[in-house]
């Protein structure tokens, strides 16, 4: 890689580089991964950072020259239907008569704390809340984990698939709370779904997620190093539906000025600014 990358440099080509992570999130190879993200940042005319986080984050680890570094966030996605009400989608997907409703979506793999999550639930004494999973497993082995700590709390509903775009907003419109348990993030996508359908969010104060959320959304937010921070915050959001709606609604009108086209045009002028640099 670092040596084609060398090559199209030599041709005159303009590197651009996205850093959407540090490091891959299964831990492997993280010292060669750094060294090799070292040299195609030393390579890269441009580097796209989602959030000042990032940016500052990619100076120091990758010994990225700052005045390269360009932060353009993250954008929502847009492209999910949302038609359907919260009463009909936890119709549709048999949650029958509850209360609370917590919610996690998206790939379902140990950093990000799933199995953390379903024990912090377990210690909610309430009949009726529940607690959905849905998302396909990172591998048959962590599946069966799963499955098996969450059979012994018939108020936990699992659905360890993949979630086909037309039924991603049954989940989410299903959800009062839509819960991130994190171990390791550094820019989310599924935090800026749950804003784009209204809904508010758990997850911890790490990464860029308390940059993307706004300030309405901290009650719920938690230290990573806080051994009750998740329960706490869970427990925060049983109690009041005044302050859930506000949270939603806030997560939503901050999305709103995320969209592609602000991020097209960012890039454009970014490459055309790359185009005009003279090289060190």
């Amino acid at each position: 890689l670092i040596i084609e990358l060398a090559i199209l440099r030599a041709f005159g080509k303009r590197l651009v580089w996205t850093v959407h992570n540090m490091v891959n999130h299964d831990g492997m190879f993280p010292e060669i991964e750094i060294w090799v993200s070292r040299w195609v940042a030393r390579l890269s005319h441009a580097i796209v950072c989602h959030s000042e986080y990032a940016a500052e984050l990619a100076a120091k680890m990758y010994s990225a020259d700052p005045s390269r570094i360009v932060v353009a966030p993250h954008p929502a996605w847009s492209i999910y239907d949302d038609t359907v009400t919260r009463t009909e989608a936890r119709s549709e997907l048999g949650l029958g008569e509850c209360g609370r409703v917590f919610v996690f979506v998206g790939r379902v793999a140990p950093y990000k704390g799933v199995d953390e999550l379903i024990s912090a639930f377990g210690k909610i004494e309430s009949d009726s809340a529940r607690l959905l999973v849905a998302g396909g497993p990172v591998s048959d082995s962590y599946r069966m984990q799963i499955e098996s700590l969450a059979e012994v709390d018939d108020r936990i509903h699992t659905f360890l698939k993949f979630v086909p775009d037309d039924q991603m907003q049954l989940f989410i419109k299903a959800a009062d709370v839509v819960v991130f348990p994190f171990r390791d993030i550094l820019t989310s996508g599924s935090v800026l779904l749950a804003m784009e359908f209204g809904r508010p969010c758990i997850a911890p104060m790490a990464g860029a997620i308390p940059e993307t959320l706004p300030n309405e959304q901290f009650p719920l937010l938690y230290e990573p190093s806080d051994k009750c921070g998740l329960f706490e915050a869970m427990m925060r959001a049983m109690r009041n539906d005044d302050d859930l709606c506000a949270i939603g609604n806030a997560n939503s009108r901050q999305v709103k000025d995320w969209t592609w086209d602000n991020l097209a045009s960012a890039c454009i002028s970014l490459y055309q600014n790359s185009q005009n640099q003279v090289e060190t």
